[in-house]
């Protein structure tokens, strides 16, 4: 690993030390973009799934966590949840933190990252860590791997369980030795 990057939340900064710090690498600079925060759920921000079932109906949950265009409702900008409000993001103009976010609008606001950075870096020949979110991920993952919309709403990100990419010099993903097949296939939920 030549460079890291992260979200600016605390677990995945805290996934991000403890990875380098065990591979022995904590020299190593780490990037830090809100564009890798998980996705933003609005009125629902910080609610267990069962809560948001009991609130909202399990339907209507599963529509918001799993459809590309569906948002939930936005949480207000007085309201102390929003990153708005926390001075960890007193860098970014205002108007570009969400007050809620789709899957699509989740995944669109991980592409300048990936465009301007991550891939630049692989373009460079540098190996690449990234450690950020379920729903980021899948965004980067859906344009990397070239997944459709329709596919992506039932791709699902494992938890700690590192995905390698291998890129050819087209930054194309190319199939690594032993692997069971495209990410696609191997992360469909059913």
């Amino acid at each position: 690993i030549d460079v890291a990057y992260t979200s600016r939340l605390k677990r995945a900064i805290r996934s991000t030390w403890i990875l380098l710090q065990e591979l022995n690498l904590i020299h190593l600079p780490v990037y830090k973009s809100w564009r890798l925060n998980e996705r933003m759920y609005g009125a629902l921000e910080g609610l267990s799934k069962p809560v948001m079932a009991m609130i909202e109906g399990e339907s209507l949950v599963q529509q918001w966590r799993s459809g590309l265009d569906i948002r939930p409702p936005p949480m207000a900008r007085d309201d102390p949840r929003w990153a708005g409000n926390n001075p960890i993001y007193d860098d970014l103009e205002r108007g570009s933190i969400p007050l809620t976010e789709s899957l699509a609008d989740c995944m669109e606001r991980t592409l300048p990252v990936l465009e301007s950075r991550i891939l630049e870096d692989l373009r460079a020949g540098r190996n690449v860590l990234v450690v950020a979110h379920g729903n980021s991920l899948r965004g980067s993952v859906k344009h990397i791997d070239g997944i459709s919309d329709d596919d992506i709403e039932r791709v699902g990100i494992p938890t700690a369980i590192p995905l390698v990419f291998q890129f050819d010099l087209n930054l194309t993903p190319v199939q690594l030795p032993g692997a069971a097949g495209p990410l696609r296939g191997e992360f469909l939920e059913r």
